[in-house]
C-alpha cells in the first residue's frame, strides 16, 4: 500500500508539472481556454498565470514527504474545480477546449475528461488519506540503472517535445511580420516583392494579379463547394486557412466568426481547416462560424503555397489573386481591415452624399 501511495504520488506530479509547465509556454491560449469556460474580466489574467503556478507548486509539494499530504489536498482542490467546470459546461451542452496540456495537447472536453479528472483525484484523495507513503529519495535510490537511463530517455523526449512545440509556435507567429516587413523594405527600395522572392528561392503564396487556382472541397455540413461558387457572389473572398491543433488559430477564431456576422455583404470570409471532420464541427458550433470547409491532405496549402496557419489570401471578386499569403494573427487581422476599407471607400465613392441647396 505505501509503495502504491508514493507511485500515486509520483504519478500526479508527473501530470501537474506538464500541465503548469505548458500553460505558462502558451499564455494566450490559457486565456482563451478560460474565456470559453466562462471566465471574463480582469479575472482571465490572473488564472491564466495563477493556475499554472499553482499545478507546478502542487507538483512540487508532492515529491517531498514533509510536504505530500498538503498537496495531495491542493491537488484534490484544483481537480474538484476544474471537475465542476467540465460538468457545468457539459450539462449545458457546451465543449470549450480544455487547454489541460497547454502546447503539448489540448482537446475539447467531454465526458472521458471528467472520469480523467475523476481518476486523479482518486489517486490525490488516496495521498490524503494515507498519507506520503515510503520516502521517494529512498525508493528512487533503489532503482537499477535500467530503470533510471528509461526514465531519463523519457523526460528528454518530453523536454524536446515542449520546445519544439514553443520555438514552433513562435515561428509561426513570427512569419508573417517577417514577410510583411520585407514586402515594405522591397517598396521602399523599388524593388519588386515577386522578383526578390523568386531570387532567393522563397514566396509569400501567388502573384498577385494572377488566376485564383479553382478546388473542391467538402462542407461541414454535407456537399461540397467550389472556388468558382464561391465567387458567384462578386465579392472579395477572404481565404482564412486554420487547423484545430493551431493555438493562434483558436484564439483568431471567435474574431474570423464575428468578421463572417458583420462584413457579409463587403466580403466572403471562408475557413478552410484540416483534421478530423467531428473537431471541427464542434469548434464550427461553439464560435458559431458559418463556412468551414476541409481539406484532406493540404491540397489547397499547396496550390496557393502557404506554409503554416494561421495565415489568409484576398481574391478578389474578378476570381486573380488580390494579396499575398499573410501568416500570423496580427497580419490576418490588417488585411481583413484593409480590405474593409477599400470596400467602404468604393461604396462611398459609388454613393456619394447628395448636397442638397438651401434657399
Amino acid at each position: 500500500m505505501l509503495e502504491g501511495v508514493l507511485v500515486a504520488r509520483l504519478l500526479l506530479a508527473v501530470v501537474f508539472a506538464v500541465a503548469g509547465a505548458t500553460k505558462l509556454m502558451d499564455p494566450s491560449g490559457a486565456r482563451h481556454a478560460l474565456r470559453q469556460f466562462g471566465v471574463d474580466g480582469w479575472l482571465v489574467g490572473v488564472l491564466a498565470w495563477g493556475l499554472p503556478i499553482a499545478e507546478l507548486g502542487v507538483a512540487v509539494g508532492l515529491l517531498a514527504n514533509v510536504s505530500a499530504r498538503w498537496a495531495g489536498a491542493g491537488a484534490l482542490v484544483l481537480l474538484g474545480v476544474f471537475a465542476a467546470a467540465i460538468g457545468l459546461n457539459l450539462v449545458r451542452g457546451k465543449h470549450p477546449d480544455c487547454h489541460c496540456f497547454g502546447l503539448l495537447h489540448s482537446a475539447p472536453v467531454e465526458w472521458s475528461t471528467l472520469v480523467r479528472n475523476g481518476v486523479l483525484a482518486g489517486a490525490a484523495g488516496v495521498i490524503v488519506w494515507q498519507g506520503p507513503g515510503l520516502d521517494a529519495g529512498l525508493w528512487l535510490a533503489g532503482l537499477t540503472p535500467l530503470v533510471w537511463v528509461s526514465a531519463a530517455v523519457v523526460v528528454v523526449a518530453i523536454g524536446l517535445i515542449l520546445v519544439e512545440g514553443w520555438l514552433l509556435l513562435n515561428l509561426t507567429s513570427q512569419q508573417g511580420r517577417l514577410l510583411l516587413r520585407l514586402e515594405a523594405l522591397e517598396a521602399s527600395i523599388g524593388t519588386p516583392a515577386s522578383a526578390s522572392r523568386a531570387a532567393n528561392g522563397s514566396h509569400a503564396g501567388l502573384a498577385i494579379g494572377s488566376q485564383a487556382p479553382d478546388f473542391a472541397l467538402p462542407r461541414l455540413t454535407g456537399g461540397s463547394v467550389t472556388l468558382r461558387a464561391l465567387l458567384e457572389s462578386s465579392r472579395p473572398l477572404l481565404l482564412v486557412f486554420s487547423d484545430p491543433g493551431c493555438g493562434p488559430c483558436k484564439a483568431l477564431l471567435p474574431e474570423v466568426a464575428r468578421w463572417q456576422r458583420e462584413q457579409s455583404s463587403k466580403l466572403n470570409i471562408v475557413l478552410i481547416s484540416s483534421g478530423d471532420i467531428e473537431v471541427n464541427r464542434e469548434k464550427a458550433r461553439e464560435y458559431g462560424l458559418s463556412q468551414v470547409f476541409l481539406q484532406k491532405d493540404r491540397e489547397v496549402a499547396t496550390i496557393f503555397q502557404y506554409a503554416g496557419t494561421p495565415s489568409a489570401v484576398l481574391i478578389g471578386a474578378d476570381g486573380l489573386i488580390a494579396s499575398p499569403v499573410v501568416a500570423g494573427a496580427d497580419e490576418l487581422r490588417g488585411l481583413f481591415t484593409q480590405t474593409v476599407r477599400q470596400s467602404n471607400a468604393v461604396k462611398s465613392m459609388q454613393h456619394p452624399p447628395v448636397v442638397r441647396a438651401t434657399v
